[in-house]
């Protein structure tokens, strides 16, 4: 999956930070029904960015909302852009300070 916003023009080839898909099981609340659903969260960095993109679906029938003409499965999608800073680790670390650590 390439996570390339419309508004970041040609991309340029990107790195994976995951190597797959995460996925969390989270309770969501419709209608006050509570049911587990499972997001899914894909992260990449491209061009100086870091793109994750959080989707889930449901079926509505499942929290007891009905209504006539109207599809039951749900989903949604969010897209965050984050600005990445060239001296940001990818996988944990410390990139130390550029005054060598001192506090001043």
């Amino acid at each position: 999956m390439r996570c390339c916003p419309p508004s970041a023009g040609a991309c340029r080839p990107s790195r994976r930070l995951h190597p797959a898909p995460l996925d969390a099981k989270r309770p969501a609340s419709c209608s006050g029904v509570v049911r587990p659903v499972t997001v899914r969260l894909h992260t990449e960095r491209v061009a100086g960015n870091v793109i994750a993109v959080a989707s889930l679906a449901i079926d509505l029938r499942d929290y007891g909302v009905a209504l006539q003409g109207v599809e039951p499965h749900a989903s949604i999608e969010v897209i965050v852009r984050l600005v990445s800073s060239p001296d940001a680790v990818l996988a944990g670390g410390f990139t130390p300070p550029a005054n060598g650590g001192r506090i001043s």
